[in-house]
């Protein structure tokens, strides 16, 4: 299959992305971009087992497990205005 990308833009974040290790290849963008697709009609919340929605969480979860997380510090009032406190 051949995936024409007409916008530069995306063309470049693509590349950024992958260059920044958080993709393995393009495969694995592709992939974890249809995983965070909703959930099929199949597993809404009403109709989905509750392994199904363990599963859906966990996948979730899985997605941004590499945000960065900040330290105490940066979290402080001081952090955030300085000496204008």
């Amino acid at each position: 299959m051949t995936i024409e990308i007409d916008q530069p833009e995306l063309e470049e974040l693509i590349r950024q992305r992958m260059e920044s290790g958080e993709f393995q290849n393009v495969t694995d963008l592709i992939r974890r971009a249809m995983e965070s697709l909703a959930v099929p009609a199949v597993n809404t919340a009403d109709s989905a087992t509750n392994r199904q929605r363990a599963e859906a969480f966990s996948r979730w979860v899985e997605r941004h497990a590499t945000n960065v997380v900040l330290a105490d510090e940066a979290m402080t009032r001081e952090s955030f205005y300085g000496e204008r406190g």
